[in-house]
């Protein structure tokens, strides 16, 4: 008999062990900005030590390879408990479909009230006034920008200190420095390999190139909308922006292998002496921060034609907010989780050098900043990231037509048309944008059909304001 003892200490231990596994709620968590990854996984680690009920698990994607996992999660109705929106399917539509439920009723009283009021922005984070997903940074979100190597620089007799500003400034600083390199060194790196970052940058710079023209938005991939004509597509500029760099490829100022390069390549060539200048996102300065602490170099914004601010669009909410699938019987967990992120996880996205926060409160709080080039960074997003105009302010019947223009994408997308322009040396797109602005008129007028079809009270009318200034944001 005492030999059964142990085995029945086993048993014991197992039942105990098993049935605290069955108390336990396992969450899974979506997550497509790599940038984030870690700095969640630090806090998800905090949470569970406060929470011993709850597990999160955190499966990161590829930005690239997001979408198509998205689509296979819905159509497979296989949601997992957390996960990034995309605007391939935005809120509206996962509402309309059914396939989210809304976060407000769990949220503690007087959880919305510590935010940036823009935050809570129809049709990004709620619907119908009534929060259904949780903003993982701020709205205000800037883009693209040019970082510089300040030793490349000073060993082509440059001035690291006076980065260029305007394009022909750019073509004479990037081309001395790839004389002086005798085809080891070059100007300018880039990955351009991405359709959605050939966009960012053709479009980004084309801002700068027309006195009247259209600002490019995460939130409306694909277009560039000049708000004061209603157009979703604006090509004034983007011929001299692909001008731009037909120069920069005939003078051998950019890399040779741009246009088949990767971004996170193209950055580690950029840090190792191969080019003096690099267009990439805001969002890559952390990675740079941690990975080439002994790098000396500088951030700014990108050229621009005359050496104005070159703008980036956004508008209130959040383009990777988290929601929960309405199938989903953890949404008191997860909503648990979101607010002890909103404490816990959104400091560290300052001092981690990676982006505001939506609550205000955090963002003035001096001691969170550890960078002087984050500070740099905050300053020239003040700069040039504007807050768009919605026709949603004009009508909240509108979502019915974002919902269906989101769905509607043309056979030649621009960013892949952009690399394939410059990859065959077709430096004049004329014909193509001229198509391409046609393609995004029909689909505007076969939105808003749709919408109306559907019983919504649209018109083209609301996607016009005329006293839009591209520079000034707009409330």
């Amino acid at each position: 008999m005492p030999r059964a003892r142990p085995t029945l200490l086993l048993l014991a231990l197992l039942s105990l062990t098993w049935h605290a596994l069955a108390q336990t709620t396992q969450l899974t968590m979506w997550v497509r900005t790599p940038e984030t990854v870690e700095l969640l996984g630090q806090s998800v680690e905090r949470f569970h030590e406060a929470n011993p009920d709850v597990r999160v698990r955190i499966v990161p994607f590829a930005a690239d390879a997001y979408p198509g996992a998205l689509q296979a999660a819905i159509s497979g109705g296989d949601l997992p408990d957390m996960f990034q929106v995309h605007n391939s399917v935005p809120v509206p539509r996962l509402v309309s479909l059914g396939l989210i439920q809304p976060l407000e009723p769990h949220f503690s009283e007087g959880f919305r009230d510590r935010f940036d009021p823009a935050t809570w922005w129809e049709g990004s984070t709620t619907v119908g006034g009534e929060i259904y997903a949780w903003p993982d940074r701020s709205f205000r979100r800037a883009s693209l920008f040019m970082y510089y190597n300040r030793h490349v620089m000073r060993e082509a007799g440059l001035d690291p200190d006076d980065p260029p500003v305007t394009w022909d400034a750019f073509a004479e600083q990037a081309t001395q420095v790839t004389e002086a390199g005798r085809g080891r060194v070059y100007g300018l790196h880039l990955g351009f390999t991405s359709g959605w970052f050939n966009e960012r940058v053709i479009m980004q710079l084309a801002t700068t190139a027309a006195p009247a023209h259209g600002v490019p938005a995460e939130h409306l991939p694909g277009r560039m909308v000049n708000w004061t004509t209603g157009e979703l597509f604006d090509p004034a500029g983007i011929q001299e922006a692909v001008d731009f760099f037909a120069g920069l490829m005939e003078t051998e100022a950019v890399h040779p292998d741009f246009l088949n390069t990767g971004r996170s390549q193209a950055t580690a060539q950029w840090a190792a002496g191969q080019a003096a200048f690099l267009f990439d996102g805001s969002w890559r300065l952390q990675e740079l921060l941690r990975t080439e602490p002994d790098l000396d170099f500088g951030i700014t914004m990108l050229p621009s034609l005359r050496g104005g601010p070159v703008l980036w669009g956004v508008e209130g909410g959040s383009q990777n907010a988290f929601a929960v699938p309405e199938r989903s019987p953890n949404v008191e967990a997860a909503t648990r989780l979101f607010e002890w992120l909103s404490d816990d996880y959104y400091p560290l996205l300052i001092e981690g050098a990676v982006d505001l926060t939506p609550i205000p409160a955090l963002n003035a709080d001096d001691s969170l900043y550890t960078s002087e080039a984050f500070r740099e960074l905050v300053r020239l997003t003040e700069l040039g990231t504007v807050v768009l105009p919605s026709p949603v302010m004009e009508n909240a019947e509108q979502l019915e037509t974002i919902v269906r223009l989101a769905g509607k994408t043309g056979t030649r997308p621009f960013g892949e048309s952009m690399q394939g322009f410059l990859a065959e040396g077709r430096f004049d797109v004329s014909d193509f944008l001229a198509g391409y602005g046609t393609q995004q008129r029909e689909f505007l007028a076969e939105a808003l059909e749709e919408a109306q079809a559907e019983g919504a009270a649209v018109s083209e009318g609301e996607w016009i304001f005329p006293d839009w200034e591209p520079t000034r944001n707009h409330y």
